[in-house]
């Protein structure tokens, strides 16, 4: 396996383990919209500030946000790049016809037999 096969694997596999955490998700869903401070951030969620720290903290490592220090403050905006290769791997998959929409009524009737 080549290195730059084996750091986009290991690049995936820290995207969707981020992303497998419905916090992380909700966090990512609130920078689309704009870019926000830690504490901004934290108004949404019940957890403490130090946990939201930290899955920023996990997210910024995984290079699906950005961080800008602004004085004592971090502003944080989501990171389009990583998104995007991501979005490429799944496409591979819309290759595959999951579902044989044409053959599902047969499918059905024999299910019923």
């Amino acid at each position: 396996m080549t290195e730059k096969i084996r750091k986009r694997e290991d690049m995936l596999d820290s995207i969707f383990f981020a992303i497998s955490n419905s916090t992380r998700r909700k966090i990512l869903e609130l920078l689309i919209d704009k870019d926000l401070y830690v504490n901004e951030i934290s108004k949404n969620f019940s957890s403490s500030l130090p946990t939201i720290s930290n899955h920023l903290k996990l997210l910024a490592e995984c290079r699906l946000v950005k961080k800008q220090r602004e004085s004592q403050k971090i502003k944080y905006s989501i990171n389009l790049k990583y998104f995007e290769e991501t979005q490429i791997w799944l496409e591979t998959f819309g290759k595959l016809k999951l579902i044989d929409y044409e053959n599902l009524e047969i499918i059905l009737e024999k299910l019923e037999v």
